[in-house]
């Protein structure tokens, strides 16, 4: 599921994105913040939340979770003109 939020007037974009696929399992919510530092770059502001309801795995299961997403974001990171305009 995936909610953005369009503000022209701010030049800004949140985002907020949850997985529908076994929450119970694995629960993913993910929020994003873009904003237009100038007229060629775009930052990005992103705070993610892993959670578990699995007895005696969740701990494992919250940490594998966090890590595919760190790598799955590192693409983003090392490239500052990724996302270029609103």
């Amino acid at each position: 599921m995936e909610q953005s939020i369009i503000d022209p007037a701010n030049k800004t974009i949140e985002t907020y994105i949850r997985n529908l696929s076994f929450p119970r399992i694995m629960l993913v919510e993910e929020n994003q913040l873009y904003k237009l530092d100038n007229e060629t770059q775009m930052l990005v502001e992103s705070d993610v939340k892993v959670t578990s309801s699995l007895r005696f795995l969740t701990r494992r299961i919250e940490e594998y979770g966090l890590q595919r997403w760190k790598n799955a974001f590192e693409p983003v990171k090392k490239s500052p003109t990724y996302y270029t305009k609103v």
